[in-house]
């Protein structure tokens, strides 16, 4: 299973579009990872739209804000109509800077409409956070996972 979802996430698994063709392999456009001494976080942004990050300890507003900028350098290398699907795994977070959040909600506020849909794994009170970052940006289409299999399969729809 970890083999497949490491393929997955390298985009060694061959993909298909709905009428068989083979699609050339995604590229990684950003992998962003910052870290500070009590925690670290990564944004990787593939060619193909997908948006992962990763978020483990305790988040520090500087490195946030350094990773979300990376993310928006990156969407203008991408096409305008290229919508991305996100998956934000902070199962191994503990709580984040409360200077973190404004970074946050001005990243979706600039950049939000270019994300379809967000798949959030994490702890409760990180996980709640999360909502109400969403609710506060006006963000849709996000929906709220335990397992990564599940938020990784959504995110395919």
């Amino acid at each position: 299973r970890d083999v497949v979802l490491q393929q997955i996430s390298e985009g060694s698994v061959g993909r298909r579009r709905q009428d068989s063709e083979v699609l050339p392999p995604r590229t990684e456009i950003v992998n962003s990872p910052h870290s500070e001494r009590l925690g670290s976080c990564l944004a990787r942004l593939w060619s193909d739209g997908e948006l992962d990050f990763e978020l483990q300890g305790f988040g520090s507003s500087r490195a946030t804000e350094a990773m979300l900028s990376d993310v928006s350098a990156g969407f203008k290398r991408l096409p305008k109509d290229l919508e991305c699907r996100c998956v934000i795994d902070m199962r191994s977070g503990v709580g984040c800077s409360p200077l973190a959040v404004p970074a946050i909600v001005r990243f979706l506020r600039v950049d939000g409409d270019r994300i379809a849909c967000t798949a959030v794994l994490g702890p409760r009170p990180l996980m709640a956070l999360a909502r109400v970052i969403a609710q506060a940006a006006k963000q849709p289409g996000v929906e709220f996972f335990s397992e990564l299999e599940e938020a990784l399969a959504w995110r395919q729809q």
